[in-house]
């Protein structure tokens, strides 16, 4: 028997040539064998008998287009999350075009940090809405001013939405008790330097989370509230805001409003 050395080699085929770089390139047996008119059984063995590709060959190849696919997916998340870091999972992978397990494979840790949990999204709600849950809380409140402590105490009776909620969405308490029609709280005041309002403090949360390259998580604005001057420390924020994971997610949307509020620069602007 003639050994694997000793053997005389197959002559080249074309045909066989295209067939196997049609295969390495991931098309299907029966794709390739209906440009050719034969079976897919037809054209494994051409390939196989010319030598040209193996079963591991066509397995790399596989596994080669998966690495390439997920690490593209990992780049566009990433992108993608930077400038809209209030996304969900869901809203992430839609937006891709993808399936949510294809995604959260690909992910790293850093992207996935920035995503809101699709469990913690409060429902929506409108303007209206907001301003009659205010309304029930001053009048749970006579004759008091609708502090937004005064809220908080009574918000789990009118059902309405988080203090946080409400500044993200009038800008300030007072503009909303307005709206509402009913007193508001006045601002705390300024006598003492670390007097931060509940606008102030989430603008700080904001200013962090607008940085190009932020992780967004709490151990990073300590540190970087630590380095600026004027800043609220991380257990600040807690104390006044709540859970880290509720206000990133209000301070993201600030981020992607600021963004969108942003002029587009003139050589960026499509020609009529």
């Amino acid at each position: 028997m003639q050994s694997p050395a000793t053997r005389t080699a197959v002559a080249p085929d074309p045909r066989a040539e295209e067939m196997s770089s049609r295969r390495l390139a991931g098309e299907t047996l029966e794709s390739i064998g209906t440009d050719f008119g034969l079976t897919r059984e037809r054209v494994r063995q051409i390939i196989r008998d010319h030598g040209q590709v193996s079963i591991a060959d066509v397995q790399a190849a596989r596994q080669a287009r998966v690495d390439q696919r997920r690490d593209d997916l990992r780049r566009r998340a990433a992108k993608t999350v930077r400038h809209r870091p209030c996304l969900t999972m869901a809203q992430l992978a839609d937006l891709l075009g993808v399936s949510r397990g294809e995604l959260s494979a690909a992910m790293d840790r850093e992207t996935r940090a920035l995503l809101v949990q699709d469990k913690h999204v409060e429902p929506h709600w409108t303007d209206e809405q907001v301003l009659g849950c205010l309304r029930r809380a001053a009048a749970l409140h006579p004759g008091k001013p609708l502090t937004v402590k005064r809220y908080r105490q009574v918000r789990s009776i009118v059902g309405g939405p988080t203090s946080v909620r409400i500044l993200q969405r009038f800008g300030t308490w007072l503009q909303a008790c307005q709206e509402a029609g009913v007193e508001g709280g006045r601002r705390p005041a300024r006598s003492y330097g670390r007097a931060w309002s509940e606008e102030e403090v989430l603008g700080w949360v904001t200013d962090y989370l607008a940085l190009p390259g932020t992780r967004g998580t709490y151990a990073g604005y300590d540190q970087w509230a630590r380095r600026v001057q004027g800043a609220p420390s991380a257990q600040t924020v807690r104390n006044r805001l709540g859970t880290w994971a509720a206000v990133k997610r209000t301070a993201a949307v600030l981020v992607v409003a600021r963004e969108q509020a942003r002029p587009t620069p003139p050589s960026l602007t499509p020609a009529a």
